[in-house]
């Protein structure tokens, strides 16, 4: 059993240490694109679609940004 917590352990400091972009304009699009998105408006979703999508010019390894972008599409529309 002690083992298998240190492999998960592991795993989860792999995980926090993991930096998701390298690209600062590129979290910089994405914060804006969440702050947008959560004003809850059609027009709010659509800027915040186009904050994500430059994210992603920017950085097309991006995942965050792509989890972003689906959420998108799928509410206010």
């Amino acid at each position: 059993m002690g083992n298998l917590n240190v492999k998960v352990w592991q795993a989860e400091l792999e995980r926090v240490r993991r930096i998701p972009t390298n690209n600062l304009t590129a979290y910089d699009y994405l914060l804006r694109g969440a702050e947008l998105y959560q004003r809850g408006t059609k027009e709010m979703n659509v800027q915040a679609r186009q904050m994500y999508e430059k994210a992603l010019e920017l950085d097309p390894t991006y995942a965050t940004a792509y989890a972003l972008l689906s959420t998108t599409y799928w509410a206010v529309s």
